[in-house]
Parts: structure tokens; C-alpha cells; sequence
């Protein structure tokens, strides 16, 4: 199943959370062509701003209220970022870690080209704000395409079977 959901964000919510970022892009690391910023890591260990930290928040709350209607599966958030796409990035065919049962990704920009999103071929729509929702993502082959102009945000979060990471840890 693969879903955008338009307008999930407002403009000035996906600025706010590009300045965040900016602001914490010290906290950054490279993962093959792209800079993410693990919220997690923010959130947990830095004073932020009160009004960062609620979007952020509401965000995953509004993301767990939709995949709650779509699953009677447990699931867990086990991991969310911002994620700089720099010109000449781009991401392979991949699929997600084993026992992913959604990986969403949140549009905070459309100002750039290409960095297209593929689902076995099919280019994905981006739009400022919008969301992607992908269930098991595990075993759906997407990409990224090359970013010839302009930096790609995106606000990407991958929620786990919680059964299957439980069982992975003990």
C-alpha cells in the first residue's frame, strides 16, 4: 500500500522544521549522498525550541493517528529525521530494513529538481507539506533520483513492527 496524503503539513511548519536543521546541522551526519539530522538524538539530548519541539511531536502524533486506522499490527516509531539532499544526491533501489512496517516521508520543500521519489518506477509526486505512507516498506523497492537543482528536505520516519523489534532484542 502506498498513499499521499496532500497538505499534511503547512508551509510555515515545513520552514520551521528546515530552520531546525539549519540550526542543529553541527548534529548531522552522511549517509551516502545525504546529511540526516536523527531527531531522536535532538530531542533527547538538547534544549530546543518549545515551539520546534511541539511540530515535531504533533507531527509523529498525527502520523501514529492515520497508520493506527491502517494496521491492527503493534507498531514503533524506531527511528525520525530531517534529511539534507544536497545537488547530486540521490538513493539506490532499496527496500527497508526487515520488519518495517511503514516508512513515511513528510515533503518539507519542492523548490529543487529531480530527487524524485520511485516506487518500482513510478515517480511520486512531490509537494511541500505532503505525505508519503508506504506499509511494509520492507518489501517495496524505492529510490530517491538525482537532485540536479536546489536542496531536498525531507522528514523522514520508519515505524517498526513492534513484535518483530522485541523479539530482534532479546
Amino acid at each position: 500500500m502506498v498513499e499521499l496524503i496532500s497538505n499534511f503539513l503547512s508551509s510555515s511548519e515545513c520552514n520551521k522544521l528546515i530552520n531546525f536543521y539549519k540550526i542543529n546541522q553541527n548534529e548531522n551526519f552522511r549517509y551516502n549522498k545525504s546529511f540526516p539530522l536523527n531527531l531522536t538524538e535532538i530531542i533527547n539530548n538538547h534544549v530546543i525550541d518549545n515551539e520546534q519541539h511541539y511540530i515535531i511531536n504533533c507531527t509523529k502524533q498525527k502520523i501514529d493517528n492515520i497508520l493506527s486506522l491502517k494496521t491492527n499490527v503493534p507498531f514503533k516509531l524506531y527511528n525520525a529525521e530531517i534529511v539534507k539532499w544536497p545537488i547530486l544526491s540521490d538513493m539506490h533501489y532499496h527496500h527497508d530494513a526487515n520488519g518495517t512496517e511503514f516508512s513515511c516521508i513528510i515533503y518539507l520543500n519542492d523548490n529543487y529538481i529531480g530527487g524524485n521519489t520511485m516506487i518500482n518506477d513510478k515517480i511520486i509526486k512531490k509537494k511541500k507539506g505532503s505525505l508519503l505512507i508506504m506499509k511494509n516498506s520492507d518489501k517495496i523497492l524505492h529510490k530517491v533520483t538525482k537532485n540536479i537543482f536546489g536542496v531536498r528536505y525531507t522528514f523522514p520516519l520508519w515505524y517498526g513492527n513492534q513484535h518483530y523489534f522485541l523479539s530482534k532484542n532479546t
